[in-house]
């Protein structure tokens, strides 16, 4: 979620800059089995920001929108109508996109998976926030999974 060069630089987020390159593995695995890959937007940037390892075809249809891509879009009613149960989130900002949308899955019945080395913040504690929340928290432990990107496998 939302790789743009306006957050996700060695001043805003050392990390997301540092976990390009596991990113872009991460969506190479997915493509090299025909997973579903969906690209989203924070309000502001255009497709062109996005990061150019990470970026998306030309021409992809992406979700742009707040914090929680569930928010005023259509996310749940094309995951439901492709039948996907299972999202692989990971974003420049742990404590934002990561935060909300991997929440929001969960409540709605998602499994989410968010591997730690595809979430960043500008400070290390939102990072560690994030994964404790999404651990911890009433209705999401049971539905969210902390993992590496290395670690993921597709079907």
């Amino acid at each position: 979620m939302d790789f743009v060069k306006q957050s996700c630089n060695e001043q805003n987020r050392p990390h997301c800059a540092a976990f390009i390159p596991k990113i872009k593995a991460m969506i190479d695995a997915a493509k090299a089995k025909n997973v579903t890959i969906i690209w989203t937007l924070p309000n502001g940037p255009k497709p062109e920001d996005f990061l150019p390892q990470v970026a998306p075809p030309a021409g992809t249809k992406m979700i742009a929108g707040p914090v929680d891509k569930f928010v005023g879009t259509d996310f749940e009613k094309e995951l439901k109508d492709k039948g996907i149960t299972t999202l692989v989130l990971t974003g420049t900002s742990a404590h934002d996109a990561v935060l909300y949308t991997a929440s929001q899955a969960a409540i709605r019945g998602f499994k989410a998976v968010v591997p730690v080395d595809g979430m960043s913040a500008s400070a290390p504690y939102a990072e560690q926030a994030t994964a404790y929340i999404l651990t911890t928290a009433p209705v999401l432990s049971g539905n969210v999974t902390l993992t590496r990107g290395d670690m993921i496998t597709y079907r």
